[in-house]
């Protein structure tokens, strides 16, 4: 999976240019299929009002998906701002789009004012991809911002059975530690779902 983003609103209110967007995101569509892989990442989080915005991803999507579909190729979108980062839109989305190469990409900690939990739940039944992201860790080896036996119960416990990536995003600590600490919690807490 690549993560991918366009200077053009894949949700935009304006038709002309979520179609500029869709032509936007084919070089990256090629990219990925020359890499061997089999996904991008796409962002819905222009403002506006709530259905009509979801009314307006859901367009962009399906117009992006079809060129997706004819490369054999995945689109996912993550809770990434805007409204994408409430989980009962994002999964409403999901469920508008309803198509098979159209999923979510959970973050555990980019909801914005909405529980994480209730945001990686609300988001399982059309995950294809996880975000574990970290930003501190506390003398125990837990994240100190969102509890991961929590929220891996929850991946764990929707049937999931994809990849989960890391992302670090903490200050103060290196990069690549951040990350095999990262890696050491998740294990711990599937270990002990």
């Amino acid at each position: 999976m690549m993560l991918c983003r366009s200077k053009q609103a894949l949700d935009s209110s304006d038709s002309k240019t979520r179609a500029l967007s869709v032509e936007s995101y084919k070089p990256w569509l090629e990219a990925i299929k020359v890499l061997g892989g089999n996904t991008i990442r796409v962002d819905c989080r222009s403002t506006g009002d709530y259905e009509e915005q979801k009314k307006h991803a859901a367009d962009g999507l399906n117009a992006l998906c079809d060129v997706a579909a004819r490369m054999d190729l995945d689109i996912v979108v993550e809770n990434h701002g805007g409204f994408s980062s409430n989980g009962k839109w994002l999964a409403e989305l999901m469920r508008l789009v309803d198509r098979s190469n159209c999923g979510s990409l959970p973050d555990f900690q980019n909801f914005k004012d909405y529980d994480p939990y209730q945001g990686v739940k609300d988001l399982m039944p059309s995950a294809k991809f996880v975000c574990a992201k970290s930003k501190g860790f506390d003398a125990k080896g837990d994240e100190v911002n969102v509890d991961y036996y929590r929220l891996l119960k929850i991946v764990l416990k929707s049937g999931f059975k994809g990849y989960i990536g890391i992302e670090f995003e903490g200050h103060g600590m290196d990069p690549i530690a951040g990350i095999l600490a990262t890696k050491k919690l998740i294990e711990k807490a599937v270990r002990q779902a």
